[in-house]
């Protein structure tokens, strides 16, 4: 949507150039959005700019994703895989999550993924640990996004 013209649309970008795979999104923050674009995922401001320059690249086209800060998590194959942008580089791969398919975030740490017959609840590790794991892999940057 155009947010200067209300009732109007813009044209951003195609979502994949294949009709093989379904676009996601998901909200980033009050002015962002994450859009999936094949095997990558790109910020995208509410003018319909690309926010930064980095994207997520994921090990394959995901079915769904989710944000929970500074983290996004994406739904491949059997599993989640867990991505930071900025260093942009995998995190974690969740796996053992056969047909999962649906992934949404309930609040900062706390998410929730399913499939036609389970659902998962996903908790992150306690803010603390993993700052203390960020720096003493010397991953400052990352760690100074934690809240």
């Amino acid at each position: 949507l155009d947010g200067d013209s209300p009732g109007k649309y813009t044209d951003l970008f195609p979502t994949s150039s294949t009709r093989s795979s379904e676009p996601c999104i998901t909200k980033v923050s009050q002015t962002t959005f994450a859009l999936c674009r094949e095997s990558q995922s790109v910020i995208v401001n509410v003018k319909g700019e690309t926010e930064r320059n980095k994207a997520l690249r994921w090990s394959e086209i995901p079915i769904n994703i989710a944000w929970d800060e500074p983290y996004a998590l994406g739904i491949i194959t059997d599993g989640i895989e867990v991505l930071t942008l900025e260093p942009s580089s995998l995190v974690q791969t969740l796996g053992n999550m056969p047909k999962v398919r649906f992934i949404v975030a309930a609040q900062q740490g706390l998410l929730y993924a399913a499939a036609i017959s389970q659902i998962w609840c996903i908790h992150s590790v306690d803010i603390a640990k993993q700052r203390k794991i960020l720096v003493d892999g010397k991953h400052f940057q990352l760690a100074l996004k934690l809240t």
